[in-house]
């Protein structure tokens, strides 16, 4: 079967037809495959599965339409356009039962043996969020409808204070943002698999970075730096991600 076939295939099996078999669909993907959708980069064909599952259970009656594909070597781009209402829990958001329309641009890399060995989806996931009706509200932090669903830009983020030339880690800003949402180093280690004790060094080598003297001192600062909000959505996306999200 050539390219266009079996990504056509793939395509109308996994999101219209809803073949209940969805691990015999992914295993056009390679079991380390890379995987880079909206809701985040991950390796490997369940990752690619729970991908899909994601979005199937909160708009189960998704459908794909208007598809149109571009064969370059052995990569195949896929342009097309979807709808679904919205009737479980996506990204957090509780069910509007509200139906959505977007497009977006899927581009499948393929191996000599016809497997997918690297994905990569683009759309525009301020608009799905809008048309949910999550951002009508006024943003509680500049760049907040940007900034909520990418982990890594939160971190990024917080991990630059202006008032601070040492710049914290990724995983000392996990580790105080547990903190910050009421968590001791143990039951932060258990969260992230880790030492009680690396999270204590982690906090305490963030601690010294931004010269406070205590989680008080820490609370303060945020106060003062108007950063609650950025910390609150930080701790969200951390439990949603190791939730399996």
């Amino acid at each position: 079967m050539d390219l266009h076939s079996l990504t056509y295939g793939y395509i109308n099996e996994v999101w219209n037809s809803k073949d209940k078999h969805l691990d015999e669909a992914h295993q056009i993907f390679s079991t380390n495959a890379i995987i880079n959708s909206p809701l985040g980069k991950k390796i490997g064909r369940e990752s690619m599965q729970n991908t899909t599952l994601n979005w199937l259970n909160a708009f189960s009656d998704i459908h794909v339409f208007d598809v149109n594909l571009a064969i370059v070597g052995n990569t195949v781009i896929s342009e097309w356009h979807c709808t679904g209402v919205h009737d479980n829990t996506f990204q957090l958001i509780n069910p509007t039962h509200k139906k959505i329309t977007y497009s977006g641009t899927s581009i499948y890399c393929f191996n000599d043996n016809k497997e997918i060995i690297s994905y990569f989806c683009n759309l525009n996931m301020l608009n799905i969020y809008e048309q949910l009706g999550f951002f009508l509200a006024r943003e509680k932090y500049e760049q907040q409808k940007i900034l909520y669903n990418d982990k890594n830009l939160l971190i990024e983020k917080l991990g630059n204070l202006p008032k601070f030339d040492k710049k914290l880690t990724g995983r000392e800003i996990e580790c105080l943002c547990f903190l910050l949402n009421g968590y001791t180093a143990k039951k932060t280690a258990l969260k992230l698999k880790i030492s009680y004790r690396t999270v204590e060094e982690y906090i305490r080598n963030a601690m010294m970075k931004l010269q406070c003297h205590n989680k008080n001192h820490l609370i303060e600062l945020m106060q003062e730096e108007s950063m609650f909000h950025l910390w609150h959505d930080l701790f969200d996306l951390i439990v949603w991600e190791l939730k399996g999200g």
